[in-house]
C-alpha cells in the first residue's frame, strides 16, 4: 500500500459520502490531519487558517458558492503552492477544460480523477508527490 508523506490534507467537495471515502483513503495511507469544506469559500477559510501547513488539497469542480474553478482562481492569485488534485463528475469537454487551465496557471496541480474515483486512480496522482513510498 502507498504511504503518504503528508500530515495536513484538506478535501473539498459537497458530497458527504465522497468526502468520507477520501478522509478513509487518507487515513488508512498514514495522513495524520484531514481537514473538510462543502465548497471553495469554506476552504479560503481552512488556508487563510492553516497556510502552508495544509500538504495537499483535493477538490471537487461542481459545488455551491464557490465551485472548483473560483477555488483554483483563488489559490492561482493566493500564490499558495500546496499541491492540488481535482476529482470530479462532470462531462468530459468541463474536465479538459479544468485540467488544462490549472496547467497553465502558476499551482502544483498534480491531475485530475474523473468519478467514480477508486483508490488505483487515486494513488496514480499522488505518487506525484515527492517522498512517496510503496509498502
Amino acid at each position: 500500500m502507498l504511504k503518504l508523506p503528508l500530515k495536513k490534507v484538506l478535501i473539498v467537495d459537497d458530497d458527504p459520502i465522497q468526502r468520507e471515502l477520501l478522509e478513509s483513503y487518507l487515513v488508512e495511507r498514514g495522513v495524520n490531519v484531514v481537514l473538510m469544506a462543502t465548497n471553495g469559500e469554506e476552504a479560503k477559510g481552512h488556508l487563510a487558517a492553516e497556510g502552508s501547513a495544509i500538504d495537499l488539497i483535493i477538490s471537487d469542480i461542481n459545488m455551491p458558492e464557490m465551485d472548483g474553478v473560483e477555488f483554483l482562481m483563488h489559490i492561482s492569485s493566493s500564490g499558495t503552492k500546496t499541491a492540488l488534485m481535482f476529482i470530479s463528475g462532470a462531462i468530459s469537454p468541463v474536465i479538459a477544460g479544468v485540467e488544462a487551465l490549472a496547467k497553465r496557471l502558476p499551482v502544483n496541480f498534480l491531475g485530475l480523477i474523473k468519478k467514480p474515483m477508486s483508490a488505483e486512480k487515486l494513488d496514480e496522482v499522488v505518487s506525484k508527490l515527492p517522498q512517496i513510498e510503496m509498502a
